[in-house]
């Protein structure tokens, strides 16, 4: 009988675990059927991987996010991280391979939070595509622009969306909104376009 693998491949090691040495259970990846969960508190990201099926009856593993980044650090674009699902079963930590490392980190003391309870129950009736690498770029100036008078305090941008017919115009261009109070005391705007893509059906 085949050993029972885990597969995370590079791309779903990628997370939003918190640096926040005080928060404990948000400084994992928290792995269980249906995908890899990372939180920070403030955004959240779930990646699929391979072998999840394998966790039934609520079985969930935490790994905590010093050994992702050295998973991560060791391994090469098409190779993916694997968990012996046996032996972390029997040891109670889980046995990791990244190339040519080996990790066997100390389960976390703490737990997890309830991740679900943070999700819509119903998907959105309204969806609008874009291109992520546009999106990334066009937050990364507007953020730099906001905070270029305030050493590197928190900043927020805004995306508006159209209306059409009581819902969002999927197909109208995006505003994307940056504010900051300028060097004279006065409110400043900057503004950025993003035109949507086509969404791919459910």
């Amino acid at each position: 009988m085949d050993t029972p693998i885990l597969r995370l491949s590079k791309a779903a090691l990628a997370n939003v675990a918190s640096k926040d040495t005080t928060r404990d259970n948000l400084r994992v990846m928290h792995l269980e059927n249906g995908g890899a969960v990372s939180t920070d508190g403030h955004r959240l990201i779930k990646m699929p991987f391979e072998g999840s099926h394998l966790l039934t009856n609520g079985e969930s593993f935490d790994i905590p996010i010093d050994a992702i980044e050295a998973a991560r650090k060791a391994l090469k674009k098409s190779d993916a991280m694997e968990i012996d699902l046996d032996a972390t079963r029997a040891n109670g930590s889980v046995s990791i391979s990244a190339g040519p490392v080996s990790l066997k980190p100390a389960k976390p003391e703490t737990e997890f939070p309830k991740w679900q309870q943070v999700i819509p129950s119903d998907r959105a009736p309204f969806r609008v595509g874009v291109n992520p690498a546009y999106l990334a770029e066009l937050s990364e100036i507007l953020g730099n622009w906001s905070r270029e008078h305030t050493k590197g305090s928190a900043c927020s941008i805004a995306l508006e969306f159209q209306e059409k017919d009581g819902g969002i115009d999927e197909f109208a261009p995006i505003r994307i909104v940056a504010r900051r109070i300028g060097l004279t005391g006065q409110d400043e705007e900057a503004l950025a376009v993003l035109m949507p893509n086509k969404v791919h059906p459910r």
